[in-house]
């Protein structure tokens, strides 16, 4: 799908397809629309694999003595195997996205989604996703934040009008 101007691709983390209610490393379910300045339009579900629970990652993975720090302090992390490839998978889905809404968000996940050129949005509590594509949409039409602006390309020259307004 090409990039339409004045549109934006916004993926949205759901349990349920009708609230913004997942992190997005757990969500089942990431719920694409294309919203513009006046519209609202479904476009596809992702389905995912629930993501094995700690406990059962954990004891699957080869114990590994923890690094001990000054005072007393260890690093407990495990990062690798089926967790990193769920991950990636993830975020190889929001291909062409602009902009998703979890409520949810590790650090690795965050560095991943940016990296893929997708504005990450981690809300503070769930929300219907008619409300939330509501208040983008309304945000869209009334003196857009810089992060919008930059979604829907404010600034950005258009090749084909320069070449129109060069023949001149």
């Amino acid at each position: 799908m090409s990039k339409k101007i004045g549109h934006l691709k916004v993926a949205v983390c759901s349990k349920n397809l009708t609230h913004v209610d997942s992190a997005f490393s757990f969500s089942r379910q990431v719920v694409f629309y294309d919203v513009s300045y006046d519209s609202i339009e479904f476009i596809d579900v992702a389905r995912f694999a629930s993501p094995p629970r700690r406990s059962e990652a954990a004891a699957a993975a080869p114990k590994q003595p923890n690094g001990t720090g000054k005072k007393g302090g260890c690093c407990m992390a495990e990062i690798g195997g089926s967790e990193v490839d769920q991950l990636s998978m993830r975020v190889a889905s929001l291909d062409g996205c602009d902009v998703m809404f979890c409520v949810g968000l590790n650090d690795l996940a965050a560095v991943r989604i940016r990296d893929a050129g997708v504005f990450p949005v981690k809300m503070e509590a769930s929300r219907e996703i008619d409300e939330v594509l509501s208040s983008l949409q309304w945000r869209m039409n009334h003196n857009p934040p810089l992060w919008i602006r930059r979604l829907l390309g404010y600034g950005n020259q258009n090749s084909e009008y320069r070449v129109a307004v060069g023949a001149v």
